[in-house]
């Protein structure tokens, strides 16, 4: 007589680290096979679990804004990072990646964690503003209405002295209580700090934090500068003692690096690398490669030279990651421009591949994107038809967090 196999059991630790590895398309399917299973891939810690997962063995994919022209937004569309560094001249359609916008909150802030945040209005100060956070893998959104307490008050004064208040909004995570954060910030005025107000993920009102005390800087380009996120907090480039914004007068010691800690909502200051010494003709720039916050300037129009800062918020470890001759571009701006001055071109680090030897960067022209490779010092456009606007691309990861 043949033993029957005894039943295999699987403890839900074993089960959830299993399960992990699933796509999120999966595991909604897999959450209909019995109530545990549902409860199992629905708790907080297993959604944690899935998306360190997700962060660490899927391929990095990237958002990227479409632009039907140049004035009027169209779609989000999303795909897989990795074919951009393979083939430069990948075609970009509107297929199941396609993002369908929402006319009455259609501006994007940002990506975080699989959430992607959208705000309605321009950046003009009205009195209160929609928010919409929306998760593409899981197919849920949630809109709010975002109220300011104070804007009466402010209104009137910003009307007095005819002011138009411009606001620039971040988007970030807390990860010790949780909590998703939206950030806006207004310049004062020359020389007069930023109004910063925050807004959580399930609140429906702006709070009024400490102002800085110093500017963002201000670089021409659209939404660079606008605050990065990274190891929970903003970050922004800024200029100290700037009474009056004349960039021939700036000095070195000027400039530094705002970092607002998103738990405690309170803010740090932050040198950049000490191998900057020189202030160059175009603004420098901080921005996220591989998690970590970076540093980027152009070095008297013969290097471009990115910092990496290896452990946050420790000055001593900016460390040179990348060095770029401009003799290896010069062949592609000499193509786009008639006058070509490699000390006035503004360059902008946005993707670097795994193994480090592949960097996407944007650059003066807002819809066109560069491919270097350094193994073969070698630099090609990326060849995409589509209007693309570069500096507003975001890294996204497939997540099951929650839009409320």
């Amino acid at each position: 007589m043949m033993n029957t196999p005894p039943d295999v059991f699987l403890s839900n630790d074993l089960l959830a680290q299993i399960l992990s590895f699933l796509t999120v398309k999966s595991l909604t399917r897999l959450r209909c096979v019995c109530k545990n299973w549902y409860s199992l891939i629905s708790e907080p810690s297993f959604i944690k679990l899935h998306l360190h997962q997700s962060k660490r063995n899927n391929p990095h994919t990237t958002l990227l804004l479409q632009f039907g022209s140049k004035d009027i937004f169209s779609v989000v569309i999303h795909f897989p990072l990795t074919r951009l560094f393979e083939n430069p001249s990948i075609t970009v359609t509107h297929d199941s990646n396609h993002l369908s916008t929402k006319n009455d909150c259609n501006n994007f802030v940002g990506s975080c964690n699989g959430l992607l945040c959208f705000r309605s209005n321009p950046s003009y100060n009205i009195g209160d503003i929609l928010l919409r956070f929306e998760n593409p893998a899981t197919k849920l959104s949630n809109k709010i209405r975002v109220y300011d307490c104070n804007y009466r008050k402010r209104s009137r004064v910003d009307f007095v002295f005819n002011q138009v208040r411009i606001y620039k909004y971040s988007f970030g995570y807390v990860n010790s209580n949780d909590t998703y954060k939206v950030v806006a910030s207004c310049l004062r005025g020359k020389g007069k700090g930023t109004e910063v107000k925050v807004f959580s993920l399930g609140d429906n009102v702006w709070r009024y934090i400490q102002d800085f005390p110093v500017d963002p800087l201000r670089i021409r380009f659209p939404f660079v500068n606008d605050g990065v996120y990274v190891s929970g907090t903003i970050n922004w480039l800024a200029i100290r003692n700037n009474e009056v914004y004349d960039w021939k007068s700036i000095t070195i010691d000027q400039f530094v690096i705002i970092s607002l800690d998103l738990g405690k909502e309170t803010y740090r200051q932050l040198l950049p690398p000490r191998g900057f010494d020189i202030v160059p003709h175009v603004e420098p720039s901080v921005s996220v490669l591989m998690d970590r916050l970076c540093f980027s300037h152009n070095v008297n129009g013969k290097y471009f030279v990115i910092w990496q800062m290896k452990e946050f918020g420790v000055e001593e470890s900016w460390t040179p990651l990348l060095k770029i001759g401009y003799s290896s571009l010069r062949y592609i701006f000499q193509q786009d421009y008639y006058c070509y001055d490699s000390t006035q071109l503004f360059i902008f680090p946005l993707f670097l591949s795994e193994n480090g030897n592949k960097l996407i960067l944007a650059y003066d022209k807002d819809d066109q994107a560069i491919l270097y490779n350094f193994r073969e010092n070698k630099a090609e456009k990326i060849k995409i038809t589509n209007y693309i606007r570069w500096f507003i691309s975001k890294n996204h990861v497939e997540s099951l967090v929650s839009t409320c």
